[in-house]
C-alpha cells in the first residue's frame, strides 16, 4: 500500500485490486495455487516513515485505503468469487482475499 502523497493520490481502491489481482494471476501462471496465494496474501504499509510534507496524514489515509482495499478484494474480486467456487477438501479459506 503506497504511503507517499503522490503515490497514493493517484490509487483508489479499484486500481489497487486490479494491481493485487494481476500479481496473483501472474503468480498462479507459474504453477502457484491461486488458494495458495489468497491464503498467505498480506497487505501491508509501503512504509511509515512520516517523510510527507503532510506529516502522519497520508499515512492514516494509507490505512484506510489499505482496510477498504482488504474489504473489497475478500468480497468482490474475481478471484476471490473463483476460490470460494473451487475449494479442496479439507481446507481452510480463512484469509481469503488480498
Amino acid at each position: 500500500m503506497p504511503t507517499l502523497t503522490e503515490e497514493l493520490s493517484a490509487e483508489d481502491v479499484l486500481s489497487l485490486t486490479a494491481r493485487l489481482e494481476g500479481f496473483w494471476m501472474d503468480l498462479a501462471g507459474r504453477n502457484i495455487s491461486l488458494e495458495l496465494i489468497l491464503d498467505r496474501a498480506w497487505l501491508a504499509p509501503a512504509r511509515c516513515c512520516l517523510v510527507n510534507a503532510d506529516g502522519h496524514e497520508t499515512v492514516e489515509r494509507a490505512f484506510t485505503v489499505l482496510r477498504e482495499t482488504s474489504g473489497y478484494c475478500g468480497k468482490n474480486t474475481d478471484l476471490t468469487r473463483q476460490n470460494k467456487r473451487q475449494p479442496k477438501p479439507g481446507k481452510s479459506l480463512k484469509n481469503q482475499g488480498c
